[in-house]
């Protein structure tokens, strides 16, 4: 996959503080409140409580509106109005497909619209940082679902998966990460020899 591109720069430790390539911390979200006492906290609790302060143009919110017009209408109720409150709703939408019958031309757009976040221009910062948003927001948490797991030889190479080893292991720890090797390293469901 061409995302390891955008990715490169987010070698990720698990203290979430490994530089990016202009040496500027990545992942360094703060929670202190606006020194005037007005307006609101800074960091990872504007978007938990919802506040926009991402100086983004909409062209992220425009893609997504085009690759999944079936959400938009989610997207906006959600009030998705940053790029890590979009890929909340895209990972909670992630693991449905997996249900059966399986929904691959979504699980597919999903994975497309992430590569394509990670091919746009370096943020000043990691809250306005597309890839940082991709990294965090979803593909940390891919692990937590073992029928993702099974399908992620379909969208990484091993190498990919390698590479990505600290984002791949920052939810699920240096065991879920043995968990997804093995798939590479196991043959397929249903080959021979199988029960």
């Amino acid at each position: 996959m061409e995302f390891l591109e955008g990715l490169i720069r987010l070698q990720l430790t698990p203290s979430r503080t490994a530089p990016v390539s202009d040496n500027r911390p990545a992942f360094s979200f703060t929670s202190t409140p606006d020194p005037a006492g007005a307006g609101p906290p800074s960091g990872w609790k504007n978007l938990a409580l919802g506040y926009n302060t991402m100086p983004l143009s909409s062209l992220w919110r425009e893609e997504a509106d085009k690759r999944f017009p079936e959400l938009s209408v989610l997207f906006r109720e959600n009030e998705c109005d940053t790029p890590y409150l979009l890929w909340f709703e895209l990972r909670d939408q992630f693991h449905k497909p997996y249900e059966a019958p399986i929904n691959r031309d979504l699980i597919n757009r999903i994975y497309r619209y992430a590569d394509w976040c990670c091919e746009q221009p370096q943020g000043e910062t990691a809250e306005d940082d597309l890839a940082t948003c991709v990294a965090v927001s979803f593909y940390e948490h891919i692990p937590e679902s073992e029928r993702a797991i099974e399908d992620m030889p379909t969208w990484f190479t091993l190498k990919d998966v390698i590479a990505m080893k600290d984002i791949f292991s920052y939810v699920v720890g240096e065991d879920g990460f043995a968990r997804i090797v093995e798939k590479y390293n196991s043959p397929p469901k249903g080959a021979a020899g199988d029960s």
